[in-house]
């Protein structure tokens, strides 16, 4: 039977995950996320571009975790370089696939979910990260579209400087953070609920102001 949005983030964490996390959070910094299979339309280069981008203009000491199988090992071998030319070698943590319980622990501790990537169905990780109250960027997507509206903060631009800012002002405004988190929730608990979804939309952008 598959399991819920609810059951896949509510497993017990695994303890030895969530103490390797808990060892890089005692040394600072916040830990970015994001679930995706490691291929080009899901963009985990852009994701490498943006936290390059944040350790230089807010915080040295971000991590950014990539969960999700390898469907494109050439991909994977050019992204492992891309890091490692960047100087991220220490900041970026390429995990794989894991199981329900480690995943439960990354959710647990991430101050950020992070989605670049392009065009593609519903994503079952951003519902995920939204139930576990997790505060999520996206790129505009039209598979994302009815998931992310009200649900998430949707970029407008996904050049590395403009996603580190938004990166930023997610993990440093508490106002912001609470609204996301409780619009994620809704959401995730109703994704298809487009009034509310309005509604939600609507709380987002007063919390987030003019930019």
């Amino acid at each position: 039977m598959t399991a819920t949005t609810g059951e896949r983030v509510a497993a017990p964490p695994d303890p030895r995950v969530a103490a390797e996390l808990a060892r890089g959070r005692a040394e600072g910094g916040a830990d970015v996320l994001c679930v995706a299979s490691i291929e080009p339309s899901n963009a985990q280069h852009e994701l490498v571009e943006a936290l390059w981008a944040y350790h230089r203009l807010y915080d040295g000491r971000a991590r950014l975790h990539l969960v999700g199988r390898t469907s494109s090992y050439e991909y994977a071998r050019t992204l492992f370089l891309f890091v490692q030319d960047l100087g991220l070698a220490t900041a970026v943590r390429m995990h794989g696939e894991v199981s329900g319980a480690a995943r439960a622990a990354l959710y647990g501790a991430a101050d950020v979910y992070l989605s670049l990537s392009r065009p593609q169905a519903m994503s079952a990780p951003v519902l995920d990260a939204m139930s576990a109250g997790v505060p999520v960027v996206s790129r505009a997507s039209e598979g994302l579209g009815d998931v992310a509206t009200g649900g998430a903060l949707v970029l407008a631009a996904t050049d590395p400087s403009y996603v580190a800012a938004a990166l930023h002002r997610v993990i440093t405004d508490e106002r912001l953070r609470a609204v996301l988190e409780a619009a994620g929730r809704r959401r995730a608990a109703s994704p298809s609920g487009n009034a509310a979804a309005d509604r939600v939309a609507g709380a987002i952008a007063d919390a987030v102001g003019p930019q």
